[in-house]
């Protein structure tokens, strides 16, 4: 049993590499948030309604909650549900480990919110289906299905009537899930074999579907292995994997950054839901062919970006992974450090000569888009951790800086302007890349319009802009033409202030006008094809400002730490380790890269300038900081402050152009 187990968990890990894999989440998941089961919902109206019933029947199942609605009315039949409902809940790690699997949908038959709250909490780019007429808009996005309808909406499945109107009120919803069961691999989680409800669904795709659905899979954490059972429903294409006959030594739980958050789980089932989930979505066995493959699908997103937030690429990759900065020769080495054998692994085979040449004759246009989006992110060594314990082994992978020609003419045209050597900086400008055409060049030019604009030169770069956004949208490079059309907004809005004097005759207002009308930034999300909406995700972060909001959340940590280091310093006492400023310096770097680098024409806006002036100000709470204290009478009498000396130029820059600008 346990060979089969493994087979399947690598059936299902390829399909959520393929994005094949759909989780149909069961009312298991969300008793371990405190909410009530199915079983407990109708067994709490049988109790109501003061009759023996047998719950364990589908027949009684579905009217019991019928008979309650006949004898008490709509009111009190709705009322005792969002009673049931009201219990204080929140998420919980099962979530965080079905949204790790990267599912292409999720279906659930659970009326709560939860799962809305998760992927809120998270940023996460899933739509919400709960009723029909969701579904027209979302049929090329990543979907919550709300199969069984919503508790706050009122059209929630339970009753007998329900479930015999259900074909007239779900339509849409049930053709969608039909089609889902016929084309991808369908995870049960939060389900028992023996649940009346698992056996409503499964009827109704046996009933609907006949044979003709994919492998599905049912996660049984409770129940021991029952060897009927599992022939009897996997003859009819649904097989069972039993945590029981789970080999938990070689789990990989040991290695997981879950393990430590099994105890906040208050049952039996749920710990053990979350173990085999853990064993499920861990990568151990997938073969190298497998994960160069996910990886390189996990980062196209990333394909027309010039730069790459780190954290970014680490939530892409779904990898339990940190990002730091470390000085070497006097210059930053970005290091992204992995815990995962199956990366040790690839590294160790790669570094070696004889295996080298293989690898990348095999995975060469793969790999070299892994290496370049690794760059982007300013990441240049990789280390994999294997064995995690007391004498972990690592293995490291060099991979240099990013070199581009026309990169390193916007460097130096960067160079000019934090020198404030404007001269230079505008014969640079009339020299950049004036012999290339804008097609096929797209980022380069938006690099130019975004000099423009910080000349205030509008009017050029709104011209550029418009010819920018022509010929990304004809070569189908979306991610370009969204961020060209947001900076033409911003443009404009700037330009407004003084597109109304002299200078302009009013056709030409009247044009530009007209033009800026037509940009719906909504319209653009709507308008990708299905294989691009992915870039929906990273566009909101762009234009709701999310990225920012992260990097601001992350420096206010960064400045109590120093508020509180010099108050105590000052005060007469010591603190060890005194904060550094590395993490505060290479946040801001990151951000300043990816803005300038992406050529956002977002520094005019105040989330901006928040996230700026910060840094700003955990600048001067450390300089601030005496470099030399004594305390005679603390043990430490005398220690050295590791503050910051002297201000360099991107530091001074960000200083006159930001604190109050």
């Amino acid at each position: 049993m346990n060979r089969f187990i493994e087979t399947s968990r690598n059936t299902i890990r390829e399909a959520a590499i393929n994005g094949k894999l759909v989780i149909f989440v069961g009312s298991g998941v969300s008793a371990n948030s405190d909410l009530p089961t199915w079983k407990s919902i109708i067994n709490s109206f049988a109790k109501d309604l003061d009759t023996n019933f047998n719950v364990e029947s589908i027949e009684e199942f579905i009217k019991i909650p019928q008979y309650f609605f006949n004898e008490r009315g709509s009111n009190e039949y709705l009322r005792k549900l969002k009673n049931l409902f009201a219990l204080p809940s929140k998420t919980n790690m099962i979530h965080d480990i079905i949204f790790e699997m990267y599912p292409a949908h999720i279906i659930t038959t659970n009326f709560d919110n939860l799962l809305e709250e998760f992927i809120l909490q998270k940023g996460l780019n899933y739509h919400i289906v709960k009723k029909d007429s969701d579904l027209p808009y979302a049929e090329e996005n990543r979907m919550i299905i709300k199969m069984h309808g919503d508790l706050e909406l009122g059209n929630f499945v339970l009753k007998e009537d329900d479930y015999l109107e259900y074909e007239n009120n779900f339509k849409l919803i049930e053709t969608y899930v039909k089609s889902l069961f016929a084309t991808h691999i369908i995870l049960f989680v939060g389900f028992s074999a023996d649940d009346p409800n698992f056996k409503i669904i499964f009827n109704w795709v046996k009933g609907k579907l006949n044979k003709d659905f994919q492998p599905s899979y049912l996660l049984e954490a409770n129940n021991k292995f029952d060897s009927l059972k599992f022939n009897y429903y996997k003859n009819r294409g649904i097989s069972i994997l039993y945590y029981s006959e789970l080999d938990k030594a070689n789990s990989n739980l040991t290695l997981s950054p879950y393990k430590n958050y099994l105890k906040y789980l208050r049952s039996k089932q749920g710990k053990n839901l979350a173990e085999f989930l853990i064993y499920i979505s861990d990568d151990k066995g997938l073969s190298l062919e497998n994960l160069v493959t996910r990886a390189y699908n996990f980062l196209k997103i990333f394909e027309e970006l010039q730069y790459i937030l780190p954290d970014d690429l680490i939530a892409r990759l779904r990898i339990n992974a940190k990002y730091f900065i470390q000085k070497e020769n006097g210059s930053n080495c970005g290091i992204l450090q992995i815990y995962d054998d199956v990366v040790y692994d690839f590294i160790e085979s790669y570094n070696e000569g004889s295996k080298k040449e293989q690898i990348k004759t095999k995975y060469n246009n793969e790999l070299n888009y892994i290496f370049e989006c690794l760059r982007k992110a300013q990441i240049q060594r990789v280390i994999a951790v294997k064995n995690l314990g007391t004498e972990p082994k690592q293995n490291k992978l060099e991979l240099g800086n990013k070199v581009d020609e026309n990169e390193q003419d916007f460097d130096l045209l960067m160079t000019h302007l934090l020198n404030f050597d404007l001269y230079s900086f505008e014969i640079g400008l009339s020299k950049y890349i004036i012999d290339i055409e804008v097609e096929g060049n797209e980022q380069c030019f938006l690099g130019k319009a975004q000099f423009l604009f910080k000349l205030g030169k509008y009017s050029q770069a709104h011209q550029l802009l418009k010819e920018i956004s022509k010929t990304a949208i004809k070569n189908k490079k979306y991610l370009i033409y969204a961020i060209s059309e947001l900076n033409t907004l911003i443009n404009h809005a700037v330009w407004r202030v003084d597109i109304f004097n002299d200078k302009y005759d009013v056709e030409t207002i009247k044009k530009v006008e007209n033009e800026i009308k037509r940009i719906d930034l909504d319209k653009i999300y709507k308008n990708l094809p299905a294989s691009k909406q992915e870039i929906v995700f990273y566009f909101n972060k762009i234009t709701q400002f999310l990225f920012l909001y992260k990097y601001e959340v992350k420096l206010i940590s960064e400045k109590n730490k120093f508020i509180d280091a010099k108050d105590k310093i000052e005060a007469g006492g010591w603190i060890t380790p005194f904060p550094s400023l590395d993490e505060s310096i290479s946040y801001i770097t990151n951000l300043n890269n990816f803005i300038l680098g992406n050529h956002l024409f977002v520094d005019y806006y105040f989330e901006y300038k928040s996230v700026f002036e910060l840094f700003v100000e955990i600048l001067f709470i450390n300089y601030s900081t005496s470099r030399e204290t004594t305390n005679t009478g603390k043990p430490f009498a005398k220690f050295e402050i590791n503050n910051l000396k002297e201000f360099d130029y991107f530091m001074i820059f960000t200083i006159i152009t930001q604190v109050n600008n």
